[in-house]
C-alpha cells in the first residue's frame, strides 16, 4: 500500500483545508498513539508537544540538595542516607520539573554528580549491596559506607584475649595473622559452596561479594587494604558484559571513585577458552533497558556465560 500525500490531491480549498490539519495534527496524533501505547507516558507530553525549555532534573536538584542534606544530617553533625537525602529532595524536584524522579538516578547521578562539581565535604552513606567475610570465623559484614568505615578503622594486628571461662584465643581483624588475599564475586549466593569446601580457611582468603556492580564501599577497601598489607584483588566473574565490567571497576577509576593506591589484580574470571572447554551453555541477553529486544546486538551481548551452569565440584 503506498500513502497518498498532499502534493497528489488536486489544489482545491477542500483539499488544502485537510492538508492543513493534518499537519498540525502530526505532533498530537503520534503523541495520542504513543500513549495509547505506554500510558505511563502520558505525564511527559508537555515537553514533547511544546518546545519550552522546562526545569530539568539537575537544575531542581542544585536548588534543594543542600537543605534536603542538612534536614537528614541533623545540619551536618550525622552521617546522611543517599535515601533519605533523596526522599527529602524529591518533592521538590518532582513539583519543579513535574516528571518523576527515580530512586536509582538520584542515588547514582544526581547526587553523586553534585558532590563533585560543588566539593562539598559531606558524609553521604550507601545501604550495604555485599558481603564481606574474612576466613577462620572471622570478622564479616555487609559491603555497605558505614561498615567498610569502621571496618578499615579498626585492623589491627593479631592480640590475645585473655581467657574467661573459656580458653585464651587469638584475636584478628583484618589481612595481619589472618589471611593473604581478597576474592571478589561478581554475584551472591556462593557462600554454601565456599563453605562447604572450606575455600577460605584452606587457602587463607577474605570473600567479597556484591549484587550486581561493584559499589564506592566495594572498591575502598581494597584500594587501602590491599595497597597497605601487598596481598592480591582475585577476581571471579562471568564471561559477559556485565562480568567484565564490572571487574574493570576494581581496577580503574571511575566516576564515582578514583584509586589512590596501585594493587595487584588477578583475573580468575571465566575466559573464552575456559567456556569452550567446559561447554559452557550460553543465553541470551538483552541490551539494558530494552526488555523484549528483539534483532542483532553485539556479541559480548548476546551471549552470557555464567558460573551459574557449572556444576559444584567444578565451581
Amino acid at each position: 500500500m503506498t500513502k497518498k500525500n498532499n502534493q497528489n490531491r488536486p489544489r482545491d480549498m477542500a483539499n488544502d483545508i485537510i492538508g492543513l490539519v493534518r499537519e498540525g495534527t502530526k505532533k498530537w496524533t503520534s503523541t495520542v498513539k504513543a500513549e495509547e501505547r505506554s500510558p505511563a507516558s502520558r505525564a511527559y507530553r508537555m515537553s514533547r508537544m511544546t518546545r519550552e525549555r522546562g526545569v530539568q532534573f539537575k537544575e531542581a536538584a542544585a536548588e534543594i540538595m543542600k537543605e534536603a542534606y542538612m534536614k537528614v544530617s541533623g545540619n551536618g553533625q550525622l552521617p546522611a542516607n543517599a535515601r533519605q537525602i533523596m526522599c527529602a529532595a524529591r518533592p521538590h524536584i518532582q513539583q519543579r520539573t513535574d516528571k518523576q524522579l527515580g530512586d536509582h538516578y538520584f542515588t547514582q547521578t544526581l547526587l553523586p554528580d553534585y558532590l563533585n562539581e560543588h566539593d562539598v565535604d559531606w558524609d553521604v552513606v550507601y545501604d550495604a549491596r555485599g558481603h564481606f567475610s574474612e576466613p577462620h570465623g572471622g570478622n564479616s559484614f555487609g559491603i555497605g559506607t558505614l561498615d567498610v568505615r569502621n571496618y578499615l578503622a579498626h585492623l589491627h594486628h593479631p592480640s590475645v584475649i585473655d581467657a574467661g571461662f573459656s580458653q585464651a584465643k587469638v584475636g584478628t581483624k583484618g589481612p595481619s595473622g589472618n589471611f593473604g588475599a581478597v576474592l571478589f564475586i561478581e554475584k551472591e549466593g556462593f557462600d554454601p559452596i565456599l563453605k562447604a569446601a572450606q575455600i577460605a580457611d584452606k587457602y587463607d582468603i577474605a570473600i567479597k561479594s556484591t549484587k550486581g556492580m561493584s559499589v564506592t564501599a566495594a572498591r575502598k577497601p581494597a584500594d587501602e587494604m590491599c595497597s597497605d598489607h601487598d596481598i592480591p584483588l582475585l577476581l571471579l566473574h562471568d564471561f559477559d558484559k556485565a562480568g567484565f565490567s564490572i571487574a574493570g571497576t576494581l581496577q580503574r577509576d571511575t566516576r564515582r571513585y578514583e584509586f589512590k593506591n596501585d594493587i595487584t589484580v588477578v583475573d580468575l574470571g571465566l575466559s573464552l577458552v575456559d567456556v569452550e572447554a567446559m561447554g559452557l551453555e550460553s543465553e541470551h541477553q538483552h541490551p539494558e533497558g530494552a526488555a523484549g529486544y528483539i534483532g542483532r546486538e553485539p556479541a559480548h551481548q548476546r551471549r552470557h556465560r555464567s558460573r551459574d551452569r557449572l556444576h559444584v565440584p567444578r565451581f
